[in-house]
């Protein structure tokens, strides 16, 4: 068995497979050709190649070959090419399986995605937790929060950048979904030499996707990060600082008009607390001409660009 995370449980994979959960359990106790991963609770988890393996079993039987014949053809595959895992092998045959089969994994989360952009922006909170409560029952929160939360919020956020969406639908999908990601945040394990971070939309900023989605990251990266929320004025950074001491304060800025506002803060607590690391980022940094005094600061806006800069953070501060 391989060590890719497992990600579906039984019930996804028998929908995905189209065989029964009996089936299925039947085929693992009698057979053994896959050993699906346990949560700490016991329930199973298949990976991507588990439910492969079953598909190709499951096309074989209906060929009609017996499954103790195609499993006993697999497993000479697998002794044959041992440094081919058994998806791959799969995936080799001269008669690959259907694209429609392919694409049923894919198709299943771009369809919650979709249909999770549709309710937010229907205002319809009780659809929108309930294909979410959905999801979770299917997949990992993990696979969850990257798969489906995480590429919604980037959509509506696009969505409100082009026009094509009110301030008022961006600012419903943003609470609804932030409910949502909370558990993540308390489910994150605080490494105790990791830096304290201030993450923060900035003065004047209502939009909050970007740095909520980033305040997460530092999070899962063990990071100590005190997320303050929208339209952060300069007052109030102030006042916390010294009560927190935080040795990185990181700020969001979509609109060009707050870049002034970003400049002063900067300033002003630099003045005051000249050993604190600054990052910005946000769609005002990626829009417009990034000022000349603002880029050493610059996060990025993807996640390599993010796993760069706090590499680079982490190795100055060693």
């Amino acid at each position: 068995m391989n060590n890719i995370q497992g990600k579906y449980n039984i019930k996804a994979v028998s929908n995905l497979v189209g065989i029964t959960t009996h089936t299925l359990r039947a085929w693992e106790r009698r057979y053994g050709i896959i050993e699906p991963k346990r949560t700490e609770s016991g329930h199973r988890l298949y990976t991507e190649e588990d439910v492969a393996t079953l598909r190709w079993l499951k096309e074989q039987v209906e060929k009609g070959l017996h499954i103790s014949k195609a499993v006993e053809i697999l497993k000479e595959k697998q002794q044959a090419y041992s440094s081919q895992p058994a998806f791959v092998l799969i995936r080799q045959e001269a008669d690959p399986l259907p694209s429609s089969q392919k694409e049923d994994t894919m198709s299943l989360i771009k369809v919650q995605q979709e249909h999770l952009i549709h309710a937010l922006l229907s205002f319809n909170e009780a659809d929108a937790h309930a294909i979410l409560d959905r999801s979770m029952a299917i997949w990992q929160p993990d696979d969850v929060l990257h798969d489906i939360i995480i590429p919604v919020f980037i959509e509506i956020g696009d969505r409100w950048e082009k026009g094509e969406i009110t301030v008022a639908h961006e600012h419903y999908a943003s609470q609804l979904l932030n409910q949502r990601i909370q558990p993540f945040f308390r489910y994150t394990k605080i490494n105790p030499t990791m830096p304290r971070v201030l993450t923060m939309a900035g003065p004047g900023e209502q939009h909050t996707i970007g740095i909520t989605l980033f305040s997460l990251f530092l999070r899962q990266h063990g990071l100590d990060v005190y997320f303050l929320g929208a339209d952060t004025p300069l007052d109030s950074v102030r006042q916390i600082v010294p009560e927190l001491v935080p040795e990185i304060i990181c700020i969001s800025i979509t609109l060009k008009e707050n870049i002034p506002k970003l400049r002063q803060l900067i300033e002003d607590i630099h003045t005051a607390y000249p050993t604190i690391i600054f990052g910005v980022g946000g769609r005002a940094m990626e829009s417009y001409s990034l000022p000349e005094s603002l880029k050493p600061y610059y996060i990025g806006y993807t996640r390599n660009e993010w796993e760069k800069w706090l590499r680079r953070i982490l190795e100055n501060r060693a």
